[in-house]
């Protein structure tokens, strides 16, 4: 494992992790994976952990969502800049196939990693006085809407593992919206700490008690020139020019459509919703310098357009 990056982090986290225990004194450590980032490697043998007959392709491989903008289409430099892709067009599905195996075993290996980690703090006798945060900073896609790579704002490009393990707090799974926003004041609660001031994050500590509560409606989301609402059932999405008018919008509604195939924002019965999630989007960029961030954005876009031409 030590061959690669994360090994090798992983190590120097565990042998920081034994010289913090003898301080005995509050800490905080931070271990960052790069895995599984592109490229997809990994040691052979967490490759050998899954079958080529073990993979599918996305049923949306093919095809964006219906009835939707160009807007949501990004074809993402990153997978292109590789030798063997194509530059531009569909990969072939056993590429595409191969791709995804490699994704999976780039996730166990990173696992492994993080058990790694996890066991050094149960060997120096931390476990149950450590609050343990497992995050991502992103989603990815696999050929999902024809796209790869994170550069979008459908819901498997936005949503990222988020596991939380704090001392005295049972073990469940909980099904609210949150968002990264949200870790920050999370932490200062969990670990009894003063505020130093508003957040724009709420404390998820509630939700660790009662899965069933919710501390907050919607999360947002930016990418480019756009900006996403997540809720429980819906997510929305628009795309705005520098004076902040809307150019394009989506709307999905999860409970129906989880694949995200069907754009309804268009359709009468959303109408009432399509309103509701945009005036959080106006409401969220109020008082911030989004004119000048679209501006730059937008040409910013423009030139990666022109690169992938």
């Amino acid at each position: 494992d030590s061959a690669y990056p994360d090994g090798r982090v992983a190590d120097k986290a565990v042998d920081d992790i034994r010289r913090l225990a003898e301080l005995d004194a509050p800490f905080l450590l931070a271990v960052g994976f790069r895995k599984p980032h592109l490229p997809f490697t990994a040691p052979e043998k967490y490759w050998s952990l899954y079958y080529p007959a073990d993979f599918t392709l996305p049923s949306t491989f093919y095809a964006g969502p219906e009835s939707a903008p160009p807007h949501p289409l990004f074809d993402h430099l990153e997978l292109r800049g590789y030798g063997d892709i194509p530059r531009e067009g569909l990969l072939e599905e056993s590429q595409a196939l191969n791709l995804i195996h490699a994704y999976h075993a780039a996730v166990s290996y990173a696992d492994a990693q993080v058990g790694k980690v996890l066991d050094a703090l149960t060997d120096a006798g931390l476990e149950e006085d450590t609050i343990v945060v497992l995050l991502g900073d992103h989603g990815w896609s696999l050929g999902e809407h024809t796209m790869w790579a994170k550069s979008a704002l459908f819901d498997i490009a936005l949503r990222t593992p988020l596991i939380i393990r704090a001392p005295g707090r049972a073990s469940s799974r909980v099904s609210s919206v949150a968002s990264l926003l949200d870790l920050f004041p999370t932490l200062t609660d969990l670990a009894g700490l003063p505020s130093p001031g508003e957040f724009d994050g709420f404390s998820l500590a509630p939700l660790l008690d009662d899965p069933a509560t919710a501390v907050r409606t919607a999360a947002i989301s930016r990418w480019f020139d756009g900006a996403s609402v997540r809720t429980s059932r819906y997510h929305y999405v628009d795309w705005r020019d520098e004076f902040g008018t809307v150019q394009a919008r989506v709307l999905f509604d999860l409970d129906a459509d989880p694949d995200e195939t069907r754009n309804v924002s268009e359709e009468g019965a959303y109408q009432d919703v399509v309103g509701e999630l945009s005036a959080l989007i106006t409401e969220d960029q109020r008082g911030s310098p989004w004119s000048d961030d679209l501006r730059q954005f937008a040409e910013l876009r423009a030139g990666m357009l022109s690169q992938s031409e």
